[in-house]
């Protein structure tokens, strides 16, 4: 199995996707996996069920 990715990673893929930064984009700038970025994505929605809405939100206040 892989290493464990560290909080401040998962910290910042989660602040990049909030603000629309594409999955592909996240893994690169963060030297991860695009699955990992997923999982990622995953467990956040896991524990915040709203974690969709938070980020149209997110993308609307910035247009």
């Amino acid at each position: 199995m892989g290493n464990r990715i560290p909080h401040h990673i998962k910290t910042k893929v989660l602040r990049e996707w909030l603000q629309g930064i594409s999955r592909d984009k996240i893994a690169l700038d963060n030297n991860i996996s695009e699955g990992s970025v997923t999982g990622i994505i995953q467990q956040a929605k896991i524990n915040t069920p709203d974690m969709d809405l938070l980020r149209e939100i997110a993308l609307g206040i910035k247009k």
